[in-house]
């Protein structure tokens, strides 16, 4: 027993020391065929490729490469950033360690198959560098890379890749300007396949048929720390070309009040929520060869936007926000996204003021929207092809809302304008969107339908208002002893009804000057509210006035 027993260990002695040498051969060997390749790719002159270590185990199949950085060679990347290559971008790539599992060697050197169990990369940093000019296809024919050598091998089988902590940048390559930053800490991969080319020994082209990209719980941080934004699942299907993304939240970090007071000016704080984001006709190959974000479209489903502002503080007078138009135009980055659908959606808007302690509060309920032609590309830019916006809701949940703007591209002074209807509702109903900023409450009154059409520019804006109502009281807040009288004088002066009693049909005139340093939603809201007062007030401007001055004008001028 004791000579069996000696045999058995001196037979597993001898292929501990086989498996060790053949770890020890294997290393060495491997380590001299990476060294000569990146010697290889690194003389070639467009890339410049380093790696720390590789190491193999034969007893877990695992191959482990750890300190892989791969950027863009010195000389290239200059010419790249003047324009003269035929690269719309250029990338830089470093990863902390890729772990192979289930890496048979053997299999490889026998069978001449690569198949691997699970490969799991750590601690990976992607820059992406935009350059703004690069040599047409004329100048500069683009080489195709959508296929792979390996010498030797008939077949490359892998199931999944998982990456933990991946971060992406987008960077501006003349400025050095940062585009665009993302961070996540888990990512699946799955449906990874490679194909071997029929007529063409050892090659194999990267068939995507099957590959999904699945990542869940991410957590954000956004705005300096002020903001964190969560998603719950987010899942990219190549061959459907969708992107998916379940429950998105940005919020506050600390309660929304407490934040709008560390501000110093009266800036929006906002919190978003939306049960379901689906991209449509998501175009990756677009994204990596041209640097171009094109999307068929985008459905939201269950959005709730919340937006707050502390208007007991001051405005930021140097502030010059453009309109979605001029932004676009002005974009560095290039997009097309044909359409955008909201649907079942709730926007909440509310301010603070000194007049009292209610808050405004505006709130468009049931929303169903569509935005179409969002663009940045200069081609689409030039055509005809407006961007628009149409919304349907209900206003402070009682009233009937249509809005449709529309927004040019190729004017040369950004004009626009827009169109809406307004349905029935008891005026006291919007007594929290007026009463807080004005101190004007409504106390009786019907509103049975508002229509108006505006054209504008980013100066300003005019249109006409048809406002049809009847028996409006009010009453007007003042923090002095002549507030009945106020109240009873409003009330006096005002136009009560429209059609009058006698049938006569205010037309009210809207005109409004920007204020520069404020948005499109307050030329917005100030346009329609500039057609209310010249509707109700009786010294107001209207259509038929505007008509007789235009008369009263052009006599004089033939006298």
């Amino acid at each position: 027993m004791k000579l069996r027993y000696k045999i058995w260990l001196l037979i597993f002695g001898i292929i501990a020391i086989v498996i060790v040498s053949a770890n020890i051969i294997l290393n060495t060997i491997v380590t001299k065929v990476v060294k000569t390749e990146i010697e290889n790719i690194n003389s070639k002159g467009a890339i410049f490729l380093t790696l720390e270590k590789t190491e193999i185990d034969v007893f877990t199949s695992h191959l482990t490469l750890k300190g892989l950085h791969i950027k863009p060679d010195s000389l290239f990347f200059e010419n790249f950033k003047l324009g003269k290559t035929p690269k719309a971008i250029a990338s830089e790539f470093y990863l902390s360690e890729l772990k192979i599992k289930g890496f048979d060697i053997f299999n490889i050197l026998l069978s001449k198959e690569i198949s691997v169990d699970k490969i799991i990369a750590k601690d990976i940093d992607l820059n992406i560098y935009k350059s703004d000019t690069y040599l047409n296809s004329k100048e500069a024919p683009k080489k195709s890379f959508d296929s792979i050598f390996i010498k030797g091998i008939e077949k490359i089988d892998i199931s999944n890749i998982e990456f933990n902590n991946f971060k992406l940048t987008i960077i501006n390559a003349q400025k050095i300007d940062t585009l665009f930053a993302y961070q996540e800490k888990s990512c699946l991969i799955s449906g990874i396949a490679f194909n071997a080319y029929p007529n063409a020994e050892n090659y194999f082209k990267f068939n995507k048929d099957s590959l999904q990209i699945q990542l869940k719980n991410q957590h954000i941080d956004l705005e300096k720390g002020n903001y964190d934004l969560f998603l719950e699942d987010i899942l990219y299907d190549f061959p459907k070309k969708t992107i998916q993304v379940s429950n998105f939240k940005l919020k506050p970090k600390i309660d929304k009040f407490k934040l709008a007071s560390t501000y110093k000016y009266n800036s929006e704080v906002y919190e978003v929520a939306s049960k379901k984001i689906i991209f449509n006709g998501f175009y990756i190959d677009s994204i990596i060869k041209n640097g171009v974000i094109a999307i068929d479209s985008i459905d939201v489903d269950g959005l709730n936007l919340d937006i707050y502002k502390d208007q007991t503080k001051p405005f930021n007078k140097q502030k010059r926000p453009l309109y979605l138009n001029q932004k676009l135009k002005r974009l560095d980055q290039p997009i097309y996204i044909q359409k955008v659908l909201i649907k079942n959606s709730l926007f909440t808007y509310k301010e603070k003021h000194d007049i009292t302690n209610e808050l405004l509060t505006v709130t468009i309920s049931d929303i169903n929207a569509n935005f179409n032609h969002i663009t940045s590309i200069k081609d689409s830019l030039k055509n005809s092809k407006p961007l628009n916006i149409h919304i349907l809701g209900k206003l402070n949940n009682v009233a009937h809302l249509n809005l449709t703007v529309f927004m040019p591209y190729n004017t040369w002074n950004n004009s626009f304008s827009f169109v809406g209807k307004l349905g029935g509702a008891n005026f006291k109903e919007f007594n929290t969107a007026i009463y807080p900023a004005t101190g004007v409450k409504f106390e009786e009154g019907k509103l049975h339908s508002m229509n108006f059409s505006v054209h504008g520019t980013p100066a300003g804006s005019k249109g006409e208002m048809t406002m049809l109502y009847s028996d409006i009281k009010i009453d007007i807040l003042k923090e002095h002893k002549k507030m009945k009288t106020a109240s009873w004088l409003g009330n006096t002066l005002m136009n009560n009804s429209n059609p009058s009693k006698n049938g006569k049909l205010r037309v009210g005139i809207i005109e409004f000057e920007r204020v520069p340093y404020k948005g499109f939603g307050n030329l917005l809201w100030k346009s329609v509210m500039s057609g209310m007062v010249n509707t109700l007030n009786p010294i107001g401007k209207t259509e038929k006035e505007v008509k007789k001055k235009s008369r009263k004008k052009w006599f004089s001028k033939k006298r």
